[in-house]
């Protein structure tokens, strides 16, 4: 797939995400473990099982996309609510509402907030 994701996509992922194993998971070298606040663990994937073409690179590449998916889920939803209120201040400011440049300070501040967070 290429392209920005959709809404939909991100609400799927999301709902994927909450009905996955809980916990942060790891890659143990054999495969993804799932820990969580007790201690509790759980495999994942059994890299094993599935072949040698799936190594400890790629168990690494599961558990931290798993584990990052949230904040990269929340990452798009910030800078998405950003670009609404930056477009609306441009809009005011197109409109003559804010000849001053007013609106067009608040649209910058607006998406530098998120640009800085991101970092």
């Amino acid at each position: 797939m290429t392209g920005i994701i959709t809404r939909e996509e991100r609400d799927e992922l999301r709902r994927l995400y909450e009905a996955a194993l809980p916990g942060t998971w790891v890659a143990d070298g054999d495969g993804v473990l799932s820990r969580d606040s007790n201690g509790n663990v759980a495999v994942v994937a059994d890299c094993q099982a599935i072949g040698p073409a799936v190594d400890d690179t790629n168990a690494a590449l599961i558990a931290a996309a798993r584990n990052a998916l949230p904040r990269l889920l929340d990452t798009i939803a910030a800078f998405e609510q950003a670009a609404r209120v930056a477009l609306h201040k441009i809009g005011q400011h197109r409109a003559g509402q804010y000849p001053d440049g007013q609106a067009l300070e608040a649209a910058a501040y607006a998406l530098s907030r998120v640009l800085t967070r991101s970092r």
